[in-house]
């Protein structure tokens, strides 16, 4: 299972679910995205241009596809899976880790299976909602606010939020996956995952604790995620 952890967060996340899954004999690989934890890096972006040269813009999908090759190379696992979240572990966590793994996936199918935490449609929606919930934006403002984050992250890492649709994504994706998201998201809301499972091509599972965005998941939910890689690993 490899861990991709939220915004602000770093490999440590991991330990939320460590315990539920090693003693389970599910072996677990977590790292630091650039820009995060013990990684260099100035800027985070779930890099739509995986062959891009600029500079200072990290391309999380060619650092993934790098993680994917040490794994499944190694001779040390059977069945790759992804684990993405968007809990960040200081409070912050949004729009990382289930977004790319879900932009990631369609492009390599040594994955056989996801876990997706509280994800959200698409960046722009993200940016929309966040605008208007923290700082009040007004609903006739958001189109010149979201043009303009557009355009300042084009101009910092050569990215469009406008190219990054984890719901595009889904509609392409028939790997098995695990949906989880807190019905008390205040940061990303659950109608995101929801929306997103309508399109998703292949077989779900949905798990919507009462619970808010950054909560440690319950016992019941990591349970389920064990079961999960364990079964379709062939190990169940």
């Amino acid at each position: 299972m490899i861990y991709l952890h939220g915004n602000g967060g770093n490999k440590l996340e991991a330990e939320r679910i460590c315990g539920d899954l090693l003693g389970r004999g599910v072996q677990l690989f977590s790292y630091d995205y650039i820009g995060c934890g013990n990684s260099d890096g100035d800027y985070l972006s779930v890099g739509t241009n995986l062959h891009s040269n600029y500079l200072i813009g990290v391309k999380l999908k060619a650092d993934l596809a790098c993680i994917v090759d040490h794994v499944a190379s190694s001779g040390k696992v059977s069945s790759v899976f992804v684990y993405g979240t968007d809990r960040g572990s200081n409070g912050i966590g949004r729009s990382t880790g289930a977004v790319l793994a879900l932009i990631y996936a369609p492009d390599d199918p040594r994955i056989k299976g996801l876990v997706l935490d509280s994800p959200s449609a698409d960046v722009k929606s993200e940016v929309a909602y966040m605008a208007v919930r923290f700082f009040d934006v007004p609903a006739s403002d958001l189109d010149g606010v979201c043009a303009r984050v557009r355009e300042e992250i084009k101009a910092k890492i050569g990215e469009d939020i406008n190219e990054v649709s984890p719901l595009a994504a889904a509609s392409k994706l028939q790997l098995p996956a695990i949906f989880i998201h807190g019905e008390k998201d205040r940061l990303v809301p659950v109608a995101a995952t929801q929306q997103i499972v309508k399109v998703y091509a292949g077989k779900t599972m949905c798990y919507f604790p009462v619970q808010g965005h950054n909560d440690h998941r319950p016992p019941e939910v990591r349970k389920a995620i064990g079961d999960f890689v364990l079964s379709h690993s062939g190990a169940l």
